[in-house]
């Protein structure tokens, strides 16, 4: 018998407030994947990320995680969010972040992290470049090194499964670069979900894409078409080339005569 899809949608459907964000999407992510899904700021990219770990129910359609629904995935899945909000008054350590990614691992809730634990929390803070911020506050980092920290909470979960909401919105072109050669590193034994509107980071490093406005299309081969791009975006677009990036410009007014 064959494993079961990192995970797999069916048929998902999810409304707000009588506005539908997702609309019938289906999708099913081998097991060692890397799989970008792009699309603009309200095409429910975010949604789709939440959907999968648990935290929106759709109003109908199948979820499964590793063949597993996602309320019985604990340990399975670990997230990076966009956006996290620290209480600056509120004393915690970079360390202690990181640690919280070993929360799913113990077998007992209220036990004392262990040598091991530590041990892996800062390896993965070397592994994002903050291997000499531990001991620092968080309420003193900038945003990038936040991003990475969370990154590094993630990592520490050692969870087949890692979903990544705009990783890389905080860091600058060479910081986005770093980001994905080091999530390379992290396949086959893991699966990597990461949502963005970064058409040329996208477009740069990843080897499957589905773009995302409501609806999904999902394409295997990787390559993003300017015709896949207009679908998504819904306005016409030219894909300018500058080094190793993609940049798409809307495009307006008539065309221009031939």
């Amino acid at each position: 018998m064959s494993a079961p899809p990192a995970v797999r949608l069916e048929g998902v459907w999810l409304s707000f407030g009588g506005q539908t964000v997702l609309e019938a999407v289906d999708l099913a992510i081998r097991p060692g994947e890397f799989l970008g899904i792009l699309g603009p700021n309200g095409g429910g990219k975010t949604v789709l990320l939440k959907v999968i770990l648990g935290l929106l129910r759709p109003d109908r359609g199948r979820v499964e995680i590793f063949g597993r629904p996602p309320g019985r995935a604990r340990g399975l899945v670990s997230y990076v969010p966009q956006f996290a909000a620290f209480d600056p008054a509120f004393p915690i350590r970079v360390i202690d972040v990181v640690l919280m990614g070993r929360l799913c691992r113990r077998r007992r809730s209220f036990s004392r992290f262990s040598a091991e634990d530590r041990t892996r929390a800062e390896a993965c803070l070397e592994a994002v470049g903050l291997g000499d911020q531990a001991a620092r506050p968080v309420a003193g980092l900038s945003g990038g090194q936040l991003q990475r920290v969370l990154l590094a909470r993630a990592l520490a979960a050692e969870a087949p499964l890692l979903l990544l909401d705009e990783p890389a919105s905080s860091l600058d072109p060479e910081g986005g670069r770093s980001l994905y050669e080091l999530l390379e590193t992290l396949r086959p034994r893991t699966t990597l979900v990461l949502v963005s509107h970064d058409v040329g980071l996208i477009s740069s490093h990843l080897e499957t894409v589905a773009c995302l406005n409501r609806r999904l299309h999902y394409h295997p081969a990787g390559e993003i078409t300017r015709e896949m791009i207009e679908r998504t975006y819904g306005c016409p677009v030219d894909a300018l080339v500058h080094r190793h990036a993609h940049r798409v410009v809307p495009r307006h007014g008539p065309e221009p005569r031939t």
